[in-house]
Parts: structure tokens; sequence; C-alpha cells
């Protein structure tokens, strides 16, 4: 739930949202130490796919 939630922050609410799941991974990965731990590129690649297939995201 925090994975999907974070990308979705970074897609929706970040001053310069991500188009991309490649910016999502950048986005989340320099939020924290944290999140980069435990979050990884392909979490992230998954979580924007799933967002994307259920209209959670604005971008194409």
């Amino acid at each position: 739930m925090e994975l999907l939630a974070t990308v979705h922050w970074v897609a929706t609410k970040e001053r310069q949202p991500a188009q991309d799941s490649e910016q999502a991974i950048q986005l989340v990965h320099i939020w924290s130490e944290r999140k980069r731990t435990i979050f990884k590129a392909e979490h992230i690649r998954k979580a924007w796919q799933r967002l994307q297939q259920q209209n959670w995201l604005n971008s194409n």
C-alpha cells in the first residue's frame, strides 16, 4: 500500500510530477534512503503499471 501511495504521490503531487515509471523511480529513490532501500525499481514499475490500469494516473 505504501508503494502505491508513494508512486501515486510522485506522479500527481510533486512540483514536477513523474511522467513515466523511470521518472517515478528517480523521484521515489531521492525521497529518502528508506524508500530507496525498500522500493526496488521493478516494484515501482509494477506499481506505475497498476495505477495506470486503474486510471489513477494522468499520464499515457
